[in-house]
């Protein structure tokens, strides 16, 4: 296998996996509008979920390389 084949293999990997990450939050989300106003005490602990999962998407974001990404930038602490 050539590196070209090697690093478009990986690229189609980190698209995979960051795909299934944004649905999971995607699912996350719908469910605490569901339970919403009832589940109020969920907003904090699913925001902390996503934003793991936003930097996870970064992180893999800048090992591929790819372009759009601001991969000097330190990861966000915050929840902005």
């Amino acid at each position: 296998m050539s590196q070209t084949e090697t690093d478009t293999q990986s690229l189609k990997d980190a698209i995979k996996q960051a795909n299934a990450r944004a649905t999971a939050s995607k699912l996350d989300l719908h469910d605490l509008a569901e339970d919403l106003p009832q589940g109020w005490e969920q907003i904090m602990a699913t925001a902390e979920r996503l934003r793991i999962r936003r930097n996870h998407l970064r992180r893999g974001a800048c090992s591929a390389r790819l372009p759009s990404i601001n991969c000097n930038r330190e990861t966000d602490k915050t929840t902005s």
